[in-house]
């Protein structure tokens, strides 16, 4: 059983990008007058900086599961070549 941490690398920074992109929809409104203060004034800034935050906690949890299956792959290895003695 092999783990491609590559493949899972790739997943980490397709979800930084979406949550780049989620940003960058926050921000934009700061850039076209009027729109702005509408936004801003119906406390959508706080929803939406709360989901921000909920997907930096879900891909500092992805980082940290992939950093264990690294450490399990490791482990497993060893025991292989153990076993293969």
């Amino acid at each position: 059983m092999t783990i491609k941490i590559e493949s899972s690398r790739t997943v980490i920074i397709l979800l930084g990008i979406i949550a780049f992109l989620l940003l960058a929809n926050l921000i934009k409104p700061l850039f076209v007058p009027g729109k702005a203060y509408a936004e801003f004034n119906n406390d959508s800034f706080e929803t939406d900086s709360r989901n921000l935050e909920e997907i930096a906690n879900g891909v500092n949890s992805m980082a940290r599961s992939l950093q264990n299956l690294d450490y399990i792959q490791n482990e497993l290895e060893g025991i292989r070549r153990e076993l293969e003695r």
